[in-house]
This record gives C-alpha cells, structure tokens and sequence, in this order.
C-alpha cells in the first residue's frame, strides 16, 4: 500500500503545482468537481483515494491532458533517482 502512495504523491504535488501556477483556489477546483473544499483538500493531500475517473476531472479542470500528470510523475522519478546517484559518489 505504501508503494502506491508513493507513485501517488508526486501526482498531487504537480496537480497543487499547476493549480497555484494558475491562481486556482482548492474552492474553485472543489466547485468546479461537484465537491466540498474539504474533500477536495483531502485529495491533494492524499488523505483520500484518487480515481481515474476524478483525476481525468481535475486534468481538464487544470487544462492539461491526464498523461502530462502521469508522465510528470514518472519524470520526478527519474530525476530523483539521478539525484540519489549523484548524492552517493
């Protein structure tokens, strides 16, 4: 389960990215999803479990296709592990 959190987490960090990039409130993105600003917050934090379906909304809430999400999750991984190497020589 841990695991999964960690694939995850940099998902919502780029979605609280691009949300703050476009002067976008989590009221306006809850609003704009049908839901609490609560249940929003909760999201992004990963308190609650993210479906494909609600991060599909939230992509085109931010105007971006859900795959630039993805992908940027798999290129924070990317970079993270050159960092790791770099950091041990």
């Amino acid at each position: 389960m841990e695991q999964i959190k960690d694939q995850i987490t940099p998902i919502l960090e780029y979605i609280r990215q691009l949300r703050e990039s476009k002067h976008y409130s989590q009221d306006y993105l809850a609003y704009r999803l049908d839901i609490g600003q609560n249940a929003y917050s909760k999201l992004e934090l990963g308190y609650s479990k993210l479906s494909v379906q609600r991060l599909i909304e939230i992509a085109a809430v931010l105007e971006v296709d859900v795959v630039e999400l993805i992908e940027h999750r798999i290129d924070s991984q990317k970079v993270s592990t050159i960092d790791d190497l770099m950091e041990l020589t």
